[in-house]
């Protein structure tokens, strides 16, 4: 009897494990991009690195006037451009006393989870505006929670780039 009870036990921890830590619903998918918002906001690029699994893909295709550029880059790329944007900012922000002139907003545009429950296609659409410049960028991200881990492993999308509205 007692061995019943103990193997009881484990498999309730067991599936716990597995079915609650590996499932994904849409309120935690906005917490999960809120997350990323207050990181952002906070220049904490080891955050935002921290988010993106080990093989992250990040295909981007860059329009300004009658250009574009596609670019694929890997988890390690995209941490290091985004810690060297990242300390940019931080600098222009001490020279500025404080005051970055640089806006940003993304909305989630729509949250499809997979049948499973385990992955979901987010659709978020995010501005920034600088003096001069605004860039517009619509992308599809693959968001997977594995372990009670969320992560993004994949983005696609487009960005726009041009001159600021008057």
């Amino acid at each position: 009897m007692r061995l019943l009870l103990i193997v009881a036990f484990f498999g309730v921890i067991a599936g716990v494990y597995q079915w609650g830590g590996n499932s994904l619903d849409e309120e935690q998918v906005r917490a999960f991009y809120e997350r990323a918002d207050r990181a952002l906001a906070e220049q904490d690029d080891k955050t935002l690195c921290e988010m993106l699994s080990p093989d992250f893909e990040q295909v981007t295709l860059y329009r300004a006037d009658n250009s574009q550029r596609r670019q694929v880059v890997d988890r390690e790329k995209y941490c290091h451009e985004m810690g060297r944007n990242m300390a940019q900012l931080r600098r222009f922000r001490e020279i500025t006393g404080g005051d970055v002139p640089v806006e940003h907003e993304q909305t989630i545009t729509r949250i499809t989870l997979a049948p499973d429950k385990h992955s979901a296609e987010v659709e978020t659409r995010a501005t920034v505006a600088a003096p001069g410049m605004r860039m517009t960028a619509r992308s599809r991200d693959t968001v997977v929670r594995k372990r009670w881990r969320m992560w993004i492993t994949h983005s696609e999308g487009t960005t726009f780039v041009g001159p600021a509205p008057r």
